[in-house]
C-alpha cells in the first residue's frame, strides 16, 4: 500500500478544481487564502522527511498573478512560486464565475516544472533548478480551504481559509498532461 498524497518527484502531483470567488476578504482578515495544504506529520520541516503541498492565493500582490504554490521535498523545491500570467489576476479569479483550476509539478532531472491551467488552458509554466527531490511517503494530513499545520508567515492550523467556492476537487499522483486536461476539465 502507498499513502494517497505520497510525493514522487519523477511522477509529478497535479491538482484539479472549480472554483468560484465573489471577491478576496482584504487584510484585515487574511491575505493568504489555502486553496489546499498537505504535509507529513511528525516531520519537522528542512529534514529529508519533511513534504509539503500547499496552493493558496496571496491578496497582497499588486498587478500579478495571486497563485502562489509551496511544493518541498525536504528542502528542495519550490516555497510561494507565483503561478500565472498577466492574465491570470485578482479580478479574474474574483469574478464570482466558476472556473476550472489545475496546477501540475513534476521534476525532470534537476528542475522543478510548475504549470498552471485555467478552463482547460496553459497560461504559465515555471522551470525551478532543485536539487535532489526525494519520494516523501510518510503519515500525510491536508485540508482544504485552510491550513492544515502552522506555517511561517501565514498563521496557524485552519487559518488562512478560503473565502469562496470549490467544487469537483482532484488529487492525482501523477502530473496529468496538457493533453489529458485540455480534453477533459469540463467533464465530471
Amino acid at each position: 500500500k502507498t499513502s494517497a498524497f505520497e510525493f514522487r518527484g519523477e511522477d509529478g502531483i497535479t491538482v484539479e478544481f472549480w472554483m468560484k470567488k465573489p471577491s478576496f476578504v482584504g487584510s484585515t482578515l487574511t491575505t493568504r487564502e489555502v486553496i489546499f495544504d498537505v504535509h507529513t506529520t511528525g516531520a519537522i520541516t528542512g529534514t529529508s522527511t519533511h513534504g509539503r503541498f500547499m496552493l493558496s492565493l496571496d491578496s497582497a500582490v499588486g498587478s500579478g498573478s495571486p497563485f502562489k504554490l509551496t511544493y518541498l521535498s525536504g528542502t528542495a523545491g519550490v516555497t510561494d512560486q507565483v503561478l500565472g500570467t498577466a492574465t491570470v489576476t485578482k479580478s479574474t479569479i474574483a469574478d464570482n464565475q466558476w472556473h476550472y483550476y489545475a496546477v501540475t509539478a513534476i521534476q525532470s532531472g534537476s528542475n522543478l516544472i510548475t504549470k498552471l491551467y485555467v478552463d482547460g488552458t496553459l497560461q504559465d509554466t515555471n522551470t525551478t533548478s532543485v536539487s535532489s527531490f526525494g519520494a516523501i511517503d510518510r503519515n500525510f494530513v491536508g485540508t482544504i480551504g485552510s491550513l492544515a499545520s502552522a506555517s511561517a508567515g501565514s498563521g496557524k492550523i485552519g487559518y488562512g481559509k478560503l473565502s469562496g467556492s470549490l467544487d469537483e476537487f482532484r488529487y492525482w499522483k501523477q502530473a496529468r498532461t496538457e493533453k489529458q486536461i485540455g480534453t477533459n476539465w469540463y467533464r465530471p
